[in-house]
């Protein structure tokens, strides 16, 4: 089965559990994950860079590819705190993301 991931919010997890294996939900884990998308105020996740760190090797050993939502981005002032290795895109690729799979996994709230 093909998943997408849109990561809205991670403003709720607790330092001790900031691993994504334990955020997304170990069953979609075992798919063919398309891509994870961050949006809203997940994106602040990737500008920091400890957190930035554990997305970007996650999605390396796991062969997945990393979006970031520019307006996300530009609302806040963090498109040059983004590594070069996330490709900034709109909301055309979660619309693409979301068509192209068979799940959709959402993670937190807008």
């Amino acid at each position: 089965m093909k998943i997408f991931i849109c990561v809205n919010d991670l403003q709720g997890i607790e330092k001790e559990s900031y691993d994504p294996v334990k955020i997304i939900n170990k069953e979609a884990l075992n798919q063919e994950v398309l891509g994870i998308f961050f949006y809203s105020h997940s994106v602040n996740d990737l500008a920091e860079k400890t957190k930035s760190s554990i997305w970007l090797s996650f999605a390396r050993e796991k062969n997945i590819p990393i979006y970031a939502c520019t307006n996300s981005l530009t609302s806040r002032n963090l498109l040059k705190k983004i590594s070069p290795t996330v490709e900034i895109t709109g909301l055309g690729q979660l619309i693409e993301g979301v068509l192209s799979s068979e799940k959709t996994v959402v993670i937190g709230k807008i």
